[in-house]
């Protein structure tokens, strides 16, 4: 009886770490994915200086920095589980970080990521920038495919 208890108990065991491992395996692949899609065209703005040119000509301001991919450092606000099913995106996980004084919405496709911030954290997030928009005097970017910048990933 006890033999049979310690094989049930392994075999639970061994099933927990698969699925770790599985997840492992997936959050890495998504990684590397999001770092070779970002490899294209970088603005080499600031959220606060991109926040600017919205203020002065958003039509300019969004031709000018959406798809294009942009650094980021700031504090974490908040996160959140995106609901996938409402959303044209990929990402599974949304961001609220504050860089100066523009909030930036940023979506993550990572569980491992996403689980490894904090609130209050200041990290540096990079991503294409999908939306650009002066709602009300108040400046929004929407940056998608994000990863956390080691700033080995220049």
């Amino acid at each position: 009886m006890y033999q049979k208890l310690g094989l049930l108990l392994m075999a639970f065991s061994l099933s927990a770490c698969t699925a770790d491992m599985e997840n492992l395996v997936n959050d890495t692949f998504e990684l590397v994915n999001m770092t070779g899609t970002l490899a294209g065209s970088v603005a080499n703005a600031t959220p606060t200086q991109i926040c600017n040119e919205v203020n002065q000509n958003p039509l300019n301001a969004k031709n000018k920095y959406v798809g294009k991919t942009i650094r980021a450092t700031g504090k974490v606000l908040g996160m959140y589980e995106s609901n996938t099913m409402m959303s044209a995106s990929a990402d599974k996980y949304n961001i609220s970080l504050k860089s100066g004084s523009t909030t930036m919405a940023v979506g993550l496709t990572s569980s491992m990521v996403a689980r490894s911030l904090k609130n209050g954290q200041t990290v540096t997030m990079k991503g294409r920038i999908s939306s650009v928009t002066d709602s009300s005097g108040r400046c929004f970017i929407i940056m998608r495919n994000a990863i956390v910048d080691t700033g080995t990933n220049k």
